[in-house]
């Protein structure tokens, strides 16, 4: 690795392999501090569905970009890079090692490499006619112009598909590609955590349950109550979605509680596939996930 370039560790994974841990661990024997890279944890009131540890659960450990932006306002890649950018700089400049953690390889994408398509700007009159679109046009369009974005996307997320369509025409290249042009940031160890199948779908189910333990209805009902609306972006988080219909329908819990294992099992399948095509990084079993990534860590940066 260079020694130009500040080193930054990110920890990567599908959703309830044990990130967090894991990150936790390193931090404490490396002097890092935790970067949260989870696309819907940035929101406030948002607690329970997005499994955002306390601070009580961070073992005394800093913990940065967490609920730092209101459930009512669109956040975009963009922003969250340019944030936190800033919060990397200042743990560097404390002598500290910024230790990413999440699952949005979207956001791990922003971080890394700098992604020129953010400034393109919007046209109003073109967006509007996306916006007639329905999903499955709005899905072609995107797939005749950017087919590994369309391939990416979860079926729904109407905002990433137009903006990414956007992208291509006024670029004339599709977002996709924008990605691999940049040179990287940092000097960049991603270590990514691998989960049997069996084992990580036990998971996943015990979490749905959990956070409907925790309190995820009366959750999205105080969120609802203070004017919320269910279409918000951040009402598109798994479990969000689910309990706002639920509500409305009058779901019987255990109908709420496979919804939301169903879309998270679809969900940690999409992470799965797109970490497996990010360069350099490397994975750990499971088993001793932490311990491992700690000795890589100190033999990388010996």
């Amino acid at each position: 690795m260079s020694e130009t370039k500040p080193r930054v560790i990110a920890v990567v994974g599908p959703t309830a392999s044990g990130k967090s841990g894991a990150a936790i661990r390193l931090c404490r024997e490396m002097n890092g501090e935790a970067v949260s890279m989870d696309a819907m944890q940035v929101y406030q009131g948002m607690r329970v569905g997005t499994a955002r540890l306390d601070p009580p659960r961070w073992q005394g450990i800093p913990h940065h970009a967490l609920a730092y932006v209101p459930p009512d306002m669109p956040y975009s890649v963009a922003e969250y890079a340019r944030d936190t950018l800033a919060v990397i700089d200042g743990i560097l400049s404390r002598g500290g090692l910024p230790v990413l953690v999440g699952g949005t390889g979207l956001y791990l994408s922003a971080i890394r490499r700098p992604m020129r398509f953010a400034e393109t700007a919007a046209d109003p009159i073109f967006r509007e006619e996306l916006e007639r679109l329905d999903n499955d046009e709005l899905r072609g369009r995107l797939a005749s112009v950017d087919p590994l974005t369309a391939a990416r996307l979860p079926i729904g997320d109407r905002r990433r598909a137009i903006r990414a369509i956007e992208i291509s025409a006024a670029t004339g290249a599709p977002m996709s590609s924008w990605r691999d042009t940049a040179e990287d940031r940092f000097d960049m160890l991603i270590m990514g955590i691998e989960v049997p199948r069996e084992v990580l779908l036990k998971r996943i189910r015990l979490r749905a349950r959990s956070m409907l333990d925790a309190g995820l209805i009366d959750e999205v009902k105080f969120l609802l109550r203070c004017g919320l609306p269910p279409d918000a972006q951040s009402m598109q988080a798994i479990g969000y979605k689910e309990t706002a219909r639920a509500i409305a329908e009058g779901w019987t819990r255990d109908k709420l509680a496979e919804a939301i294992e169903i879309r998270t099992r679809q969900y940690a399948k999409r992470q799965a596939t797109w970490f497996r095509r990010v360069e350099g990084i490397r994975w750990f079993d499971d088993e001793d996930a932490s311990g491992s990534m700690i000795r890589t860590a100190r033999s990388v940066f010996a």
